[in-house]
């Protein structure tokens, strides 16, 4: 699901790059700028003798980039908004599911905890942060049964 948001997310961009360019081109520069449509060279800015074609392309770009780049940056929060609530509550319970991984494993049993200790998972991205925290955590609980055999044999 999160390679085909992002392939989607780019795919979206680059409909948006080209659907601004032209939109831009066609609507936007005859009305606001019609001196970019002058057949002769043109001063912008205390600049002159600039083509207008160029002056135009380069405004055109601009906008298409940073519509494009808007748009790609907005795009997981709009396929949440625009997917509707069944994509949510996929989302939703999946991270219920980790949750409940992470309540399981979670070793509540030490009584030390540092702060390099990850109690809670937080700063688990991928599925090795996740294998490896797991690990951890057996290994709190191995110690724990450890020493609570320890104790009882001395008792």
């Amino acid at each position: 699901a999160v390679v085909s948001t992002q392939s989607t997310g780019v795919l979206a961009a680059f409909c948006t790059y080209i659907g601004s360019a032209v939109s831009f081109t066609v609507l936007v520069v005859p009305v606001c700028f019609p001196y970019l449509m002058e057949p002769g060279p043109i001063t912008i800015m205390g600049f002159e003798d600039i083509d207008p074609v160029f002056a135009g392309t380069c405004l055109t770009l601009v906008v298409a980039v940073t519509s494009a780049c808007a748009m790609l940056s907005t795009y997981p929060n709009l396929a949440l908004t625009v997917k509707g609530k069944e994509f949510k509550k996929i989302y939703n319970d999946r991270g219920e599911d980790l949750q409940r991984r992470l309540n399981f494993y979670r070793c509540t049993d030490a009584s030390e905890v540092t702060r390099h200790d990850d109690f809670y998972g937080d700063n688990i991205k991928d599925l090795t942060d996740y294998r490896y925290w797991i690990r951890i955590q057996q290994i709190k609980r191995e110690n724990i049964e450890k020493l609570k055999s320890q104790e009882s044999s001395e008792s």
